[in-house]
Order: C-alpha cells, then structure tokens, then sequence
C-alpha cells in the first residue's frame, strides 16, 4: 500500500474517532447545573426523638427528582445523604422523618438534584445553606 493511501486511512479513522468521542459527549451531564429557578421553602426542619422531621414544599419553577442532605458533624462530614422517594413536584410537599444520630452541633443543607437529559444532577451548591438542626 502506498504512504498516500495510508496517510488518507489514517486521517479517516482519526476523523471517525473523533466524531464518535464528540457524540458520546453531549450526552453526559452538563457541570454547573442552572438551578436558579428551584426554591425550596422549609416548613419543618428539626430533631425530635432521634429522627429528623423535614417538611419541604416546592416553590421553583420544575419538578425536582430528588432531595439530598449535606450533613456536616465534625469531625465527620458527610457528603449526601440521599432523602428516598423525595420526588417533589411544582407546589407539592415533601413530608418525612429520617433517623438522625449526630451531634447537636451538627449543620445540614438540603441539596435539590433536577433532570438534565433524563438524569438526576444535583444543584452544585446547597439551595438551603447548612444550619444547625434545632429541636422540635
């Protein structure tokens, strides 16, 4: 084979490639998710008895997929703790209690996770900052 026909081969497979890798891209997830619509108001958000009672009521713009906690005890830190079946819809409430066994001086942030091209992605910051959890 000649060095022209193989140098065009090579420059074929490395366009090829190329256009495979670009398409296998755009379908991960993007990083920095916008989530400048999502509100999350706090209704009840505190200890009782070992367990952590939350009542969350969606105020944003889409539905969320799912809630996640940022839990900061130190000298542990946790970095999600994901809330089950916490799908919550535009305007509906999410009403749960999870076994809580820090300290009192433990801090936690709700993080909402949104749908991006059919995946969950979580919100890169917590939208309700870290705070001490009080007792009911």
């Amino acid at each position: 084979m000649s060095p022209l026909i193989a140098t065009i081969l090579l420059m074929a497979f490395a366009v090829a490639l190329g256009a495979v890798i670009m398409n296998w891209s755009s379908s991960l997830p993007e990083e920095g998710v916008d989530c400048s619509s999502v509100r999350i108001q706090t209704q009840t958000f505190c200890v009782d008895d070992g367990m952590l009672k939350i009542e969350l009521r969606n105020r944003g713009e889409s539905t969320l997929s799912s809630i996640a906690l940022s839990v900061a005890d130190p000298p542990i830190d946790i970095p999600t703790l994901q809330i089950r079946n916490s799908r919550l819809a535009k305007g509906a409430t999410l009403q749960t209690e999870i076994p809580f066994s820090f300290s009192d001086s433990a801090e936690v942030g709700i993080i909402p996770f949104i749908e991006v091209k059919g995946e969950a992605v979580a919100c890169s910051a917590p939208i309700v900052p870290p705070s001490e959890v009080r007792p009911c």
